[in-house]
Protein backbone atom coordinates (compact mmCIF):
# COMPACT_ATOMS: atom_id res chain seq x y z
CA UNK A 1 0.00 0.00 0.00
CA UNK A 2 2.91 2.37 0.68
CA UNK A 3 4.11 1.88 -2.89
CA UNK A 4 0.61 2.67 -4.16
CA UNK A 5 0.51 5.90 -2.18
CA UNK A 6 3.85 7.10 -3.56
CA UNK A 7 2.88 6.19 -7.11
CA UNK A 8 -0.28 8.25 -6.77
CA UNK A 9 1.65 11.22 -5.45
CA UNK A 10 4.21 11.00 -8.24
CA UNK A 11 1.66 10.73 -11.02
CA UNK A 12 -1.23 12.83 -9.79
CA UNK A 13 -0.27 16.21 -11.31
CA UNK A 14 -3.26 17.86 -12.94
CA UNK A 15 -2.87 19.75 -16.23
CA UNK A 16 -4.40 22.90 -14.78
CA UNK A 17 -1.39 23.36 -12.49
CA UNK A 18 0.96 23.01 -15.46
CA UNK A 19 -1.14 25.54 -17.39
CA UNK A 20 -1.07 28.04 -14.52
CA UNK A 21 2.70 27.76 -14.41
CA UNK A 22 3.01 28.47 -18.16
CA UNK A 23 0.22 30.85 -19.40
CA UNK A 24 1.44 30.67 -23.03
CA UNK A 25 0.55 26.99 -23.10
CA UNK A 26 -2.73 27.42 -21.24
CA UNK A 27 -4.94 27.26 -24.37
CA UNK A 28 -3.01 24.51 -26.10
CA UNK A 29 -4.63 21.10 -25.90
CA UNK A 30 -2.68 17.94 -26.26
CA UNK A 31 -3.56 15.41 -28.89
CA UNK A 32 -4.75 11.96 -27.72
CA UNK A 33 -1.47 10.45 -28.88
CA UNK A 34 0.55 13.01 -26.95
CA UNK A 35 -1.58 12.46 -23.86
CA UNK A 36 -1.01 8.71 -24.09
CA UNK A 37 2.71 9.29 -24.44
CA UNK A 38 2.74 11.56 -21.41
CA UNK A 39 0.78 9.03 -19.36
CA UNK A 40 3.19 6.30 -20.36
CA UNK A 41 6.12 8.49 -19.40
CA UNK A 42 4.54 9.13 -16.02
CA UNK A 43 4.01 5.42 -15.43
CA UNK A 44 7.60 4.76 -16.43
CA UNK A 45 8.86 7.47 -14.08
CA UNK A 46 6.73 6.11 -11.25
CA UNK A 47 7.97 2.59 -11.85
CA UNK A 48 11.58 3.70 -11.84
CA UNK A 49 11.03 5.76 -8.70
CA UNK A 50 9.28 2.90 -6.95
CA UNK A 51 12.05 0.49 -7.94
CA UNK A 52 14.71 2.81 -6.57
CA UNK A 53 12.78 3.23 -3.34
CA UNK A 54 11.73 -0.34 -2.68
CA UNK A 55 14.04 -2.70 -4.56
CA UNK A 56 16.10 -4.78 -2.11
CA UNK A 57 19.66 -3.60 -1.72
CA UNK A 58 19.08 -0.24 -3.41
CA UNK A 59 20.21 2.99 -1.78
CA UNK A 60 22.34 3.76 1.23
CA UNK A 61 22.41 1.27 4.08
CA UNK A 62 23.59 1.98 7.62
CA UNK A 63 26.81 0.34 8.76
CA UNK A 64 25.47 0.07 12.34
CA UNK A 65 24.38 -3.43 13.36
CA UNK A 66 24.40 -6.11 16.06
CA UNK A 67 22.71 -4.14 18.83
CA UNK A 68 22.75 -5.64 22.33
CA UNK A 69 21.25 -4.19 25.49
CA UNK A 70 23.21 -3.51 28.68
CA UNK A 71 20.49 -2.26 31.01
CA UNK A 72 19.74 1.24 29.76
CA UNK A 73 23.03 1.30 27.85
CA UNK A 74 23.91 -0.30 24.52
CA UNK A 75 26.56 -2.29 22.67
CA UNK A 76 26.70 -1.79 18.92
CA UNK A 77 29.00 -2.47 15.96
CA UNK A 78 29.92 -0.14 13.13
CA UNK A 79 31.34 -1.77 10.04
CA UNK A 80 34.84 -0.52 9.33
CA UNK A 81 35.00 1.54 12.53
CA UNK A 82 34.79 -0.69 15.58
CA UNK A 83 32.74 -2.14 18.43
CA UNK A 84 31.25 0.44 20.83
CA UNK A 85 29.61 0.85 24.23
CA UNK A 86 27.07 3.66 24.60
CA UNK A 87 26.33 5.07 28.06
CA UNK A 88 22.83 6.50 28.16
CA UNK A 89 23.33 8.73 31.20
CA UNK A 90 26.31 10.62 29.80
CA UNK A 91 25.30 10.19 26.13
CA UNK A 92 28.82 9.10 25.24
CA UNK A 93 30.18 6.27 23.11
CA UNK A 94 33.41 4.39 23.88
CA UNK A 95 35.19 2.25 21.31
CA UNK A 96 36.03 -1.09 22.89
CA UNK A 97 37.78 -2.83 19.99
CA UNK A 98 38.70 -1.91 16.40
CA UNK A 99 36.12 -4.44 15.17
CA UNK A 100 33.73 -7.17 16.20
CA UNK A 101 30.09 -8.24 16.33
CA UNK A 102 27.92 -8.27 19.46
CA UNK A 103 25.53 -11.12 20.23
CA UNK A 104 22.89 -11.00 22.97
CA UNK A 105 22.34 -14.54 24.29
CA UNK A 106 20.57 -16.14 27.29
CA UNK A 107 23.94 -16.17 29.10
CA UNK A 108 24.80 -12.53 28.45
CA UNK A 109 26.35 -10.34 25.75
CA UNK A 110 29.37 -11.60 23.82
CA UNK A 111 31.66 -10.02 21.24
CA UNK A 112 33.13 -11.96 18.34
CA UNK A 113 36.21 -10.38 16.77
CA UNK A 114 36.32 -11.61 13.19
CA UNK A 115 39.98 -11.00 12.29
CA UNK A 116 41.47 -12.68 15.34
CA UNK A 117 38.54 -15.10 15.61
CA UNK A 118 38.44 -14.25 19.31
CA UNK A 119 35.44 -14.41 21.62
CA UNK A 120 34.87 -11.98 24.51
CA UNK A 121 32.33 -11.76 27.33
CA UNK A 122 31.08 -8.20 27.86
CA UNK A 123 31.13 -6.80 31.41
CA UNK A 124 29.97 -3.21 31.03
CA UNK A 125 32.85 -1.39 29.28
CA UNK A 126 35.27 -4.30 29.59
CA UNK A 127 35.68 -7.06 27.01
CA UNK A 128 36.89 -10.18 28.85
CA UNK A 129 38.69 -12.60 26.49
CA UNK A 130 37.38 -16.17 26.50
CA UNK A 131 39.56 -17.70 23.80
CA UNK A 132 39.54 -18.36 20.08
CA UNK A 133 36.42 -19.54 18.32
CA UNK A 134 37.56 -20.61 14.88
CA UNK A 135 34.23 -21.80 13.49
CA UNK A 136 34.02 -19.69 10.36
CA UNK A 137 35.80 -22.24 8.16
CA UNK A 138 32.87 -24.62 8.55
CA UNK A 139 30.31 -22.05 7.41
CA UNK A 140 29.53 -20.22 4.21
CA UNK A 141 29.98 -16.88 5.98
CA UNK A 142 30.14 -15.42 9.49
CA UNK A 143 27.84 -17.54 11.72
CA UNK A 144 25.51 -16.33 14.46
CA UNK A 145 26.43 -17.00 18.08
CA UNK A 146 23.61 -18.77 19.90
CA UNK A 147 25.17 -18.96 23.38
CA UNK A 148 28.27 -19.75 25.41
CA UNK A 149 27.84 -22.52 27.99
CA UNK A 150 29.66 -25.51 29.47
CA UNK A 151 32.98 -24.17 28.07
CA UNK A 152 31.66 -24.24 24.51
CA UNK A 153 30.43 -21.58 22.08
CA UNK A 154 27.45 -22.63 19.96
CA UNK A 155 26.99 -21.27 16.45
CA UNK A 156 24.44 -21.51 13.62
CA UNK A 157 24.91 -20.43 10.02
CA UNK A 158 24.75 -21.35 6.37
CA UNK A 159 26.78 -24.32 5.25
CA UNK A 160 29.79 -24.16 2.92
CA UNK A 161 29.59 -24.68 -0.83
CA UNK A 162 28.50 -28.23 -1.72
CA UNK A 163 27.68 -28.83 1.96
CA UNK A 164 24.52 -28.78 4.06
CA UNK A 165 22.30 -25.71 3.77
CA UNK A 166 22.77 -24.92 7.50
CA UNK A 167 24.95 -26.05 10.38
CA UNK A 168 24.97 -25.94 14.18
CA UNK A 169 28.52 -26.12 15.52
CA UNK A 170 30.14 -25.89 18.95
CA UNK A 171 33.72 -24.72 19.54
CA UNK A 172 35.67 -25.34 22.78
CA UNK A 173 36.80 -22.16 24.54
CA UNK A 174 40.00 -23.89 25.61
CA UNK A 175 41.00 -24.39 22.00
CA UNK A 176 40.79 -27.34 19.66
CA UNK A 177 38.63 -28.37 16.77
CA UNK A 178 34.99 -27.51 16.24
CA UNK A 179 32.31 -30.16 16.59
CA UNK A 180 29.23 -30.32 14.36
CA UNK A 181 26.04 -30.61 16.42
CA UNK A 182 23.51 -30.74 13.58
CA UNK A 183 23.55 -30.62 9.79
CA UNK A 184 20.47 -29.38 7.93
CA UNK A 185 20.49 -30.91 4.47
CA UNK A 186 17.80 -29.46 2.21
CA UNK A 187 16.68 -27.04 4.93
CA UNK A 188 17.90 -23.49 5.48
CA UNK A 189 17.69 -22.33 9.11
CA UNK A 190 16.45 -18.74 9.18
CA UNK A 191 16.19 -18.28 12.96
CA UNK A 192 17.43 -20.30 15.91
CA UNK A 193 17.77 -20.07 19.69
CA UNK A 194 19.52 -22.15 22.31
CA UNK A 195 17.40 -22.23 25.46
CA UNK A 196 18.67 -24.49 28.20
CA UNK A 197 19.84 -27.69 26.55
CA UNK A 198 17.46 -27.46 23.58
CA UNK A 199 18.05 -25.95 20.18
CA UNK A 200 14.93 -24.36 18.66
CA UNK A 201 14.98 -23.51 14.98
CA UNK A 202 12.82 -22.24 12.13
CA UNK A 203 13.73 -23.77 8.79
CA UNK A 204 12.72 -22.82 5.27
CA UNK A 205 13.41 -25.47 2.62
CA UNK A 206 11.98 -23.72 -0.42
CA UNK A 207 8.71 -23.19 -2.29
CA UNK A 208 7.74 -26.85 -2.76
CA UNK A 209 8.04 -28.18 0.81
CA UNK A 210 6.64 -26.55 3.93
CA UNK A 211 8.84 -24.92 6.55
CA UNK A 212 8.86 -26.00 10.18
CA UNK A 213 9.66 -24.99 13.75
CA UNK A 214 11.60 -27.73 15.50
CA UNK A 215 13.21 -28.55 18.85
CA UNK A 216 16.45 -30.53 19.06
CA UNK A 217 17.82 -31.62 22.50
CA UNK A 218 21.61 -31.27 22.63
CA UNK A 219 21.80 -34.36 24.80
CA UNK A 220 20.84 -36.49 21.83
CA UNK A 221 17.15 -36.93 22.59
CA UNK A 222 14.41 -37.16 19.99
CA UNK A 223 13.89 -34.15 17.75
CA UNK A 224 10.36 -32.71 17.83
CA UNK A 225 8.48 -30.70 15.21
CA UNK A 226 6.46 -28.02 17.02
CA UNK A 227 4.74 -26.54 13.97
CA UNK A 228 4.74 -27.08 10.21
CA UNK A 229 3.86 -24.73 7.37
CA UNK A 230 2.30 -25.55 4.04
CA UNK A 231 4.28 -25.27 0.79
CA UNK A 232 5.09 -21.66 -0.07
CA UNK A 233 3.58 -20.29 3.15
CA UNK A 234 6.91 -20.02 4.97
CA UNK A 235 7.99 -17.06 2.81
CA UNK A 236 5.31 -14.91 4.44
CA UNK A 237 6.38 -15.68 8.01
CA UNK A 238 8.86 -14.46 10.58
CA UNK A 239 9.59 -16.44 13.75
CA UNK A 240 10.92 -14.94 17.00
CA UNK A 241 12.12 -17.10 19.89
CA UNK A 242 11.61 -15.24 23.20
CA UNK A 243 12.46 -16.43 26.74
CA UNK A 244 8.79 -17.29 27.32
CA UNK A 245 7.04 -18.13 24.05
CA UNK A 246 7.59 -18.42 20.31
CA UNK A 247 6.04 -15.61 18.29
CA UNK A 248 4.99 -16.19 14.72
CA UNK A 249 4.39 -13.26 12.38
CA UNK A 250 2.03 -14.11 9.52
CA UNK A 251 0.24 -11.97 6.91
CA UNK A 252 -2.95 -11.90 9.00
CA UNK A 253 -1.29 -11.02 12.30
CA UNK A 254 0.81 -12.16 15.24
CA UNK A 255 0.48 -15.61 16.84
CA UNK A 256 2.01 -17.27 19.90
CA UNK A 257 3.27 -20.83 20.03
CA UNK A 258 4.24 -22.68 23.21
CA UNK A 259 7.62 -24.35 23.48
CA UNK A 260 5.78 -27.60 24.10
CA UNK A 261 3.96 -27.19 20.80
CA UNK A 262 0.70 -25.68 22.09
CA UNK A 263 -0.98 -23.27 19.70
CA UNK A 264 -0.65 -21.24 17.61
CA UNK A 265 -2.89 -18.69 19.33
CA UNK A 266 -3.90 -15.42 17.66
CA UNK A 267 -2.63 -12.34 19.51
CA UNK A 268 -2.96 -9.26 17.32
CA UNK A 269 -3.67 -8.16 13.74
CA UNK A 270 -0.39 -6.20 13.95
CA UNK A 271 2.74 -8.18 13.16
CA UNK A 272 6.45 -7.39 12.58
CA UNK A 273 7.20 -6.19 9.06
CA UNK A 274 11.00 -6.14 9.56
CA UNK A 275 13.50 -7.88 11.83
CA UNK A 276 13.36 -4.91 14.23
CA UNK A 277 12.00 -6.90 17.18
CA UNK A 278 12.72 -7.17 20.88
CA UNK A 279 11.28 -8.85 23.96
CA UNK A 280 11.22 -6.64 27.06
CA UNK A 281 9.10 -6.55 30.20
CA UNK A 282 6.97 -9.49 29.08
CA UNK A 283 6.01 -7.72 25.87
CA UNK A 284 6.91 -8.06 22.22
CA UNK A 285 8.10 -4.78 20.66
CA UNK A 286 8.39 -4.43 16.91
CA UNK A 287 8.23 -2.23 13.82
CA UNK A 288 5.02 -2.68 11.81
CA UNK A 289 2.54 -1.14 9.38
CA UNK A 290 -0.66 0.16 11.00
CA UNK A 291 -3.83 0.42 8.85
CA UNK A 292 -5.03 3.98 8.33
CA UNK A 293 -7.92 4.29 5.92
CA UNK A 294 -6.96 2.93 2.52
CA UNK A 295 -3.27 3.11 3.34
CA UNK A 296 -0.79 2.12 6.02
CA UNK A 297 1.47 4.15 8.26
CA UNK A 298 4.58 2.91 10.06
CA UNK A 299 4.86 2.58 13.83
CA UNK A 300 6.82 0.93 16.62
CA UNK A 301 4.33 -0.95 18.79
CA UNK A 302 4.11 -3.46 21.64
CA UNK A 303 1.91 -6.50 22.19
CA UNK A 304 1.35 -8.15 25.57
CA UNK A 305 0.80 -11.89 24.93
CA UNK A 306 -0.68 -12.41 28.42
CA UNK A 307 -3.48 -9.85 27.99
CA UNK A 308 -3.42 -9.49 24.17
CA UNK A 309 -3.25 -5.71 24.65
CA UNK A 310 -1.54 -3.64 21.96
CA UNK A 311 -0.06 -0.17 22.24
CA UNK A 312 1.62 2.20 19.81
CA UNK A 313 4.88 3.51 21.24
CA UNK A 314 6.28 5.56 18.33
CA UNK A 315 4.50 6.94 15.28
CA UNK A 316 7.22 6.72 12.66
CA UNK A 317 7.64 9.56 10.17
CA UNK A 318 7.76 13.36 10.12
CA UNK A 319 11.36 13.56 11.23
CA UNK A 320 11.54 10.37 13.27
CA UNK A 321 12.33 7.94 10.46
CA UNK A 322 10.79 7.97 6.99
CA UNK A 323 12.09 4.49 6.21
CA UNK A 324 12.13 1.31 8.29
CA UNK A 325 13.80 0.16 11.46
CA UNK A 326 16.36 -2.56 10.71
CA UNK A 327 17.14 -3.42 14.34
CA UNK A 328 15.65 -2.35 17.67
CA UNK A 329 16.47 -2.83 21.35
CA UNK A 330 14.07 -1.80 24.12
CA UNK A 331 14.99 -0.60 27.63
CA UNK A 332 12.87 0.69 30.52
CA UNK A 333 13.26 4.33 29.54
CA UNK A 334 13.31 4.10 25.77
CA UNK A 335 14.49 2.15 22.77
CA UNK A 336 17.45 2.11 20.40
CA UNK A 337 16.80 1.64 16.71
CA UNK A 338 18.75 1.61 13.45
CA UNK A 339 17.37 3.62 10.57
CA UNK A 340 19.08 2.09 7.51
CA UNK A 341 19.31 5.52 5.87
CA UNK A 342 20.37 7.65 8.83
CA UNK A 343 22.06 5.60 11.55
CA UNK A 344 21.59 4.68 15.21
CA UNK A 345 19.08 6.57 17.39
CA UNK A 346 17.77 6.52 20.95
CA UNK A 347 14.08 7.28 21.48
CA UNK A 348 13.05 8.48 24.94
CA UNK A 349 9.60 7.22 25.95
CA UNK A 350 9.10 9.98 28.53
CA UNK A 351 10.15 12.88 26.30
CA UNK A 352 9.07 11.36 22.97
CA UNK A 353 12.28 12.60 21.37
CA UNK A 354 15.01 11.02 19.24
CA UNK A 355 18.74 11.39 19.78
CA UNK A 356 21.21 10.55 17.02
CA UNK A 357 24.01 8.36 18.40
CA UNK A 358 25.87 7.19 15.30
CA UNK A 359 25.51 8.47 11.73
CA UNK A 360 25.11 6.11 8.76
Amino acid sequence: MKQERILRVLCQVEERYIAEADPEKKQKRKSPALRALAAAACVCLCAVGAFRLFAPGMGKDSRVSHLAAAGEDLYYSVQGKGAYYYENKTQTSTRLLPGGLFFETPSGVFLYEEEEKALYRMEEKEAVPLGRADAEGLFGGVPELLDVKNDFAYWVGSGPENGPESLVVKTPLAGGGAETVREFWGRRVLTAALLGETLYYYSDPGPDIGGQIGALPLSGGKERILYSFGPGVQFQNRVFFTPEIILLSRPDGLYSLGYEGAGPEFLSPLAPTTNAFDWHGGRAWFYTAVPQGDFYRDAFVWVDPATKETGEQIAVGNGVSPYTYREAVVCDGGCYFVDPQKGLFYHSFAENTDLLIQKD
